[in-house]
């Protein structure tokens, strides 16, 4: 009896717990220098810089990559922003620091309530805004030690082919 007792007050402690973190700390919101806080009424280009989270996905519809912003508009930012780019010209991998241009939006909530959207997909990312892409520069590309190793194993420097089969 007295390990029944303990085990649900146990539980109930524990529901006291996420109650409490839910209404003390709620939903995760953008910081105060996010780039969503810059989404205004008439849409207006703003230039973002940062580096991506990982490689930019294709779709029959264009691409789309996460990016950690660090500058907005030639000031510092902080945050996270989805770029969609509605062509694919050359692949755009992670770690990557581009500068974008395009108009910023908030993501499109969910059709059904029960069904997650776009919106409810960023935010767990920590994403609250996207940026439709109208250029994009790539600022610096990392150094990768696997293609470096495999450029050195190559007799003959071949551009388009590092693999030396």
């Amino acid at each position: 009896m007295r390990r029944r007792r303990s085990a649900d007050a146990i539980a109930l402690c524990l529901l006291a717990l996420f109650v409490l973190r839910g209404v003390l700390w709620g939903a995760p919101t953008p910081s105060r220098a996010d780039p969503s806080r810059l989404i205004q009424t008439p849409p207006a280009t703003v230039a973002i810089s940062g580096r991506l989270l990982a490689d930019v996905r294709r779709f029959p519809s264009g691409c789309s990559g996460l990016l950690e912003v660090n500058r907005v508009e030639a000031r510092g930012g902080e945050g996270r922003t989805e770029l969609q780019l509605p062509e694919c010209p050359a692949p755009l991998l992670q770690g990557w620091r581009v500068q974008a241009t395009g108009v910023l939006r908030r993501p499109l909530p969910a059709v059904h309530p029960l069904l997650p959207g776009s919106a409810e997909r960023l935010a767990r990312q920590g994403s609250w805004s996207q940026l439709r892409v109208e250029s994009i520069e790539v600022l610096q590309r990392p150094w990768t030690p696997l293609a470096s190793e495999a450029w050195s194993r190559c007799p003959v420097r071949r551009p388009l082919n590092c693999g030396c089969a």
